[in-house]
């Protein structure tokens, strides 16, 4: 579900949780999380029928907004915003379609062996086209935060687009230099790509979100 207004688009979704990952961007990097959420999702589901948060996600050149919905009855989920410059990557989950997963990053954490300052953060929409399409308002909000870095003649010279190795696309620097990754492309076109063997096959099936 989407609603649009002239500086924001809303979505209602239900929040997996987030792990601890280890780089800033790459589908290979919100895999694993996203299957360790979606295991524990199913278990918490089968043994104490706790429901998953449900939650208005807002998404604006500022970031992305989330706070819970009328009727969540989950009080374990994120509220506030994640500003636009702590998000360095968002995609739709290659196996669990209806899954919108992205990589925050939090710089007042030193990184070391015990410690990461990257969380993959994992959403479940209720269709996979809702899950695309709040993947390409984020790359749009993107679009928008990078410009304005740009006209106020911030560090971080052109946005730009290069194909990395695994053919993730990576869009260009913004302020203080920071670089952001949303990756456009479909779950299949992905899997084709990176080459994501032994993967399970796409699938909408769970988390079921009249229930879940």
């Amino acid at each position: 579900m989407e609603v649009n207004n002239s500086t924001s688009t809303t979505f209602v979704v239900k929040y997996l949780g987030f792990r601890t990952t280890s780089h800033l961007w790459g589908i290979k990097y919100t895999r694993n999380p996203v299957d360790e959420m979606v295991k524990q999702a199913k278990m918490q589901l089968t043994s104490d029928k706790q429901p998953l948060p449900l939650l208005k996600l807002q998404v604006s050149s500022a970031g992305i907004h989330v706070s819970p919905m009328p009727q969540n009855q989950n009080p374990s989920c994120p509220t506030g915003r994640f500003p636009i410059e702590a998000i360095s990557y968002g995609v739709q989950d290659i196996v669990y379609t209806r899954v919108f997963a992205m990589i925050v990053v939090n710089e007042s954490q030193k990184v070391t062996a015990d410690s990461l300052p990257f969380r993959c953060h994992a959403f479940v929409c209720d269709s996979r086209e809702t899950a695309r399409k709040l993947t390409i308002e984020l790359a749009s909000a993107f679009e928008v935060y990078s410009k304005r870095v740009k006209g106020e003649g911030k560090d971080g010279g052109d946005a730009r687009s290069t194909s990395s190795a695994d053919g993730e696309t990576d869009k260009g620097a913004v302020k203080k230099k920071k670089k952001f990754a949303i990756d456009l492309r479909s779950p299949e076109e992905i899997r084709k790509e990176a080459g994501a063997a032994g993967e399970g096959e796409p699938s909408e099936e769970f988390p079921d979100f009249s229930e879940a």
